[in-house]
């Protein structure tokens, strides 16, 4: 079974506009969820893509964990898709379905 990647938990605390995000704990036991750790690695890289594309910080790490997973990025923010799209294969969702 593939692997979702999940990483940032604070996107689902947002979604559901409650703070306490204790199901985190719960979802690292989901077999089909990958937490990535953002260490010197991620850290370094989503840096560097930063600032040669000039993404917003958060963005560079979503950039950088697709890149370090050879997958697509997925999403609905444009000015996201266009920048990383220098780096990876951006798409939004309805892209993704036509393909």
């Amino acid at each position: 079974m593939e692997k979702k990647v999940l990483p940032d938990a604070s996107a689902v605390s947002r979604g559901i506009n409650d703070p306490k995000i204790s199901f985190v704990t719960e979802l690292r036991e989901v077999p089909n969820f990958t937490f990535i750790p953002i260490d010197a690695e991620l850290s370094n890289l989503a840096c560097k893509f930063a600032a040669e594309n000039k993404l917003r910080g958060c963005d560079a790490i979503y950039v950088a964990v697709s890149c370090m997973f050879k997958s697509k990025l997925i999403t609905l923010d444009e000015e996201q898709k266009e920048r990383a799209s220098n780096v990876i294969e951006a798409l939004t969702p309805m892209e993704e379905l036509e393909l």
